[in-house]
């Protein structure tokens, strides 16, 4: 399982260091590119990061730009990368639900430690309910209970509100994309004044 508590990598990241290899291969001065600005633009904004795969190959079939053997390599790399990420949870319900269980933390006691029901939990972990049916206070518990990262929590949780998991079983609520931020926005201010402590 990938270690929650670690933020991922951005397509940014892995754009960048993707160039670095490239230059380092060729013998080329840092500060001049072989991946134009607009393919870097185009990582940055991705919805999904199959793009990158995408973008990346587009770039590199060419044979004058590198050799075949380094464009193997790079390709190959920017696959993994992108099955890797596919695999991940991107929810936080799939996320507090797998921490807890690396954890060995039962529902009944986490909901003991949270203030919530063991009901309400497990409605949540198994996307029947959305988080934004506890409180935000409960919700700053939870993922301070399981230590996730804090950033890597937020974003998850936003997803979550906006385009929950299975959609609730097929009965998706309207989602007011102000509401959902501003309930990410309070968990992260109760959360940074717990760790502030």
């Amino acid at each position: 399982m990938t270690d929650p508590h670690e933020p991922e990598h951005t397509d940014a990241d892995l754009i960048d260091e993707l160039r670095s290899e490239i230059l380092q291969e060729e013998g080329q001065d840092v500060e001049t590119p072989l991946i134009p600005d607009a393919i870097v633009a185009l990582v940055g904004v991705a919805a999904e990061s199959a793009d990158v795969a995408l973008a990346v190959d587009e770039l590199l079939v060419e044979d004058d730009t590198i050799s075949a053997t380094l464009h193997a390599r790079l390709v190959s790399r920017v696959r993994a990368e992108v099955a890797g990420r596919a695999s991940r949870p991107r929810y936080l319900e799939q996320i507090v639900r797998a921490e807890r269980q690396h954890q060995e933390l039962s529902i009944d006691d986490l909901a003991v430690r949270i203030d919530a029901t063991p009901a309400a939990i497990n409605a949540i972990e198994s996307a029947q309910a959305g988080f934004d049916e506890l409180s935000e206070e409960t919700v700053a518990a939870w993922i301070e209970e399981l230590q996730l990262d804090l950033d890597m929590a937020a974003t998850a949780l936003e997803s979550s509100l906006l385009q929950p998991a299975t959609a609730y079983h097929g009965h998706e609520r309207p989602r007011n994309k102000r509401n959902a931020e501003d309930f990410v926005q309070n968990v992260r201010r109760i959360l940074i004044a717990r760790r502030s402590k």
